[in-house]
């Protein structure tokens, strides 16, 4: 992730594909998609660690999300 995220900062745009939700956290943008159906795009502050030397997370800025596409609510159940 720290690879993505530095070609992201280098001007580069990244897409990604994932199912766990933690990964998803990187992204400024979310598309969900339930069934082949898109049920949320969003758009949020990405998740920010601080790696130190000896490979620690000194620091996480957690994501703010903000719906720009259908309402996640919409997703049947």
């Amino acid at each position: 992730m720290e690879l993505f995220t530095k070609l992201h900062d280098d001007g580069q745009t990244v897409v990604l594909v994932t199912h766990e939700p933690d990964i998803s956290t990187y992204a400024e943008r979310v598309v969900l998609f339930l069934d082949g159906n898109m049920v949320s795009d969003r758009r949020q502050t990405p998740v920010r660690h601080q790696i130190e030397s000896d490979g620690t997370i000194a620091a996480v800025v957690a994501p703010e999300t903000t719906a720009i596409g259908a309402d996640e609510s919409a997703a049947p159940e």
